[in-house]
């Protein structure tokens, strides 16, 4: 019995060492068979229609659209700078000044505009300060006669009522060209008084004219000073641009 037993134990480690024997060799000839006898995937792909293929031309060639590389760096664009520009009044002229200037701008602006924007030019009245002695405006007309009924009866007669534009209804009592002169009628009105009048400066047209001149660039500017330098009785002077 024991003989038997020890012959079956004998077979089992037999046939197990020549199994580990066979799966050894089985593996080492796996990993040694050469990848180009292996089986290779390969992708789907269409099917290629040779009657669907031709050569183009030079000239089809040259017309294909090219396409920039998108790494290629973009300048960036500056932005031109803006031209500072004034404005410029010259004057004051009479009618027949102010053709001979209007003719000196008509043949200098073509030059300066060469060398900057070019200057544009309108005339306007010149207006000259005046002190004015007033009194300010009233609601409505009948409360200006009112006022002036008043006056009267103070023995204030040189007055007037305003009846145009924002001092409609003012009642004007003096127009000076010397700011003292204003100042003592308004201190006879006080000892007569008349405690709401007021002093102030009026702007009024002085019969002249003017050249008011806008878009004057730096350049423009110093030609301008420079051409108009030798007119007679004439000033130029940059203004506020209105």
């Amino acid at each position: 019995m024991k003989q038997r037993v020890s012959s079956l134990r004998s077979g089992l480690i037999s046939g197990l060492f020549w199994g580990l024997v066979v799966i050894n060799l089985l593996v080492l000839a796996y990993f040694n068979v050469p990848q180009s006898e292996m089986p290779v995937q390969t992708e789907h792909h269409e099917p290629i229609h040779p009657d669907r293929i031709r050569l183009l031309s030079p000239s089809e060639f040259d017309a294909l659209p090219v396409k920039s590389a998108a790494h290629e760096p973009v300048a960036p664009i500056e932005p031109e700078e803006a031209t500072i520009t004034s404005c410029y009044e010259w004057g004051n002229f009479t009618v027949a000044t102010l053709a001979k200037a209007r003719g000196l701008l008509d043949s200098k602006v073509p030059a300066i505009a060469s060398n900057g924007i070019q200057p544009r030019y309108v005339e306007k009245p010149h207006m000259t300060a005046r002190y004015w002695v007033y009194i300010p405006p009233s609601p409505s007309l009948a409360e200006a006669q009112r006022i002036m009924a008043e006056l009267a009866s103070r023995g204030v007669g040189d007055s007037f009522v305003m009846q145009e534009g924002e001092w409609q209804y003012a009642i004007s009592l003096g127009l000076f060209k010397e700011e003292r002169l204003a100042g003592r009628l308004l201190q006879q009105l006080k000892q007569q008084g008349v405690e709401n009048a007021r002093q102030g400066v009026k702007l009024q047209p002085s019969g002249r004219k003017v050249l008011f001149m806008t878009d004057v660039s730096p350049v423009a500017a110093e030609q301008l000073y420079a051409a108009t330098a030798g007119f007679k009785d004439s000033e130029l002077k940059q203004v506020l641009c209105q």
